[in-house]
């Protein structure tokens, strides 16, 4: 057997460690939801395209509300949150100048996978917020949005025994928790909403 031959065998000899976590998450904040409506990702397409649009439509802050819930089950009450705003919490903390020994957010986007559109929330049932936000310019409007309290959550993750440690992923989602955060007004916002710890 030649060396090129040889070497071939040997890296297919040497497969990926992949292992799978259930990381238990309990939120020590309200996590404040605003998913994007139909509406209003229709209006933005309006606008960037150059669409004239003569008349506002009269606002029905229970339905704003109710669109900015991320909906897993609308039937049976059960809502959800965005799966990958875990990951980029964990890989914004990694950033963060010797935060985590050994870790970087570069490696952090690669060594793991939060597994699946939306994590599943438990939590209260959401509760309507009316709040003035900043919309640029100076100018300042309503929003409506969901509340969710008293929250927790299962993170299925995947990810490389080559590149990270169950030690260190716990380690990241704990300084994640803190300093960054999930939803609107959280950490990384000058919030103090959607931060979360591993459950012990």
């Amino acid at each position: 057997m030649d060396k090129q031959t040889q070497l071939k065998e040997e890296v297919k000899n040497v497969p990926m460690q992949i292992g799978e976590l259930n990381l238990e998450i309990q939120g020590l904040t309200p996590i404040i939801s605003h998913r994007f409506s139909d509406k209003t990702i229709k209006e933005i397409e309006d606008k960037q395209q150059g669409v004239n649009i003569k008349t506002r439509q009269r606002r029905e802050p229970e339905k704003e509300f109710d669109e900015c819930i991320y909906w897993v089950d609308k039937k049976k009450g059960k809502v959800g949150f965005p799966s990958i705003a875990f990951k980029i919490a964990a890989i914004e903390v990694a950033k963060g100048k010797n935060y985590i020994e050994g870790l970087d957010g570069k490696k952090i986007k690669s060594a793991i996978q939060v597994v699946g559109e939306l994590v599943e929330i438990k939590s209260d049932k959401p509760v309507m917020r009316t709040d003035t936000v900043k919309i640029g310019r100076g100018l300042t409007t309503i929003r409506y949005r969901a509340e969710l309290k008293d929250w927790n959550c299962v993170l299925p993750i995947r990810f490389n025994y080559d590149l990270i440690s169950v030690e260190q992923i716990v380690k990241v989602f704990d300084m994640a928790g803190f300093c960054i955060g999930v939803g609107d007004w959280r950490p990384q916002c000058n919030g103090i909403f959607g931060t979360f710890q591993v459950k012990r």
